[in-house]
């Protein structure tokens, strides 16, 4: 598999990576530098081993927020569930991370 960027509104490729945390730190870069509003036309695709199959992974605030949070790949974002997220996090919570409130033997400290 490989990854792509493109730009949506100039259908321009922008880069290719063999991973997707390649990529999303490309992304991350980019934001870095030039804000969030910057990638808003971009998309990420994955790329089947032959390139024959593309798919839309992630695309604009969805994929700003992606790259924000190395290790986040396959959880819901809070752009697409809100309450995936604390309020205090910029990252949806992992799940060792508790997000209720403490417990009586709960593991989790406060």
């Amino acid at each position: 598999m490989s990854y792509e960027l493109h730009d949506s509104d100039t259908a321009n490729m922008i880069a290719a990576a063999d991973t997707e945390d390649e990529t999303l730190a490309t992304v991350a870069a980019y934001v870095a530098a030039h804000g969030r509003a910057a990638v808003e036309t971009w998309v990420m695709l994955r790329a089947s081993a032959d390139g024959a199959h593309k798919e839309a992974v992630a695309a604009g605030t969805a994929l700003a927020e992606r790259a924000a949070c190395p290790g986040t790949r396959g959880r819901l974002t809070a752009a697409s569930h809100p309450a995936a997220r604390p309020s205090h996090s910029p990252c949806p919570a992992s799940p060792r991370t508790p997000v209720g409130p403490r417990t009586a033997g709960s593991p989790h400290p406060r």
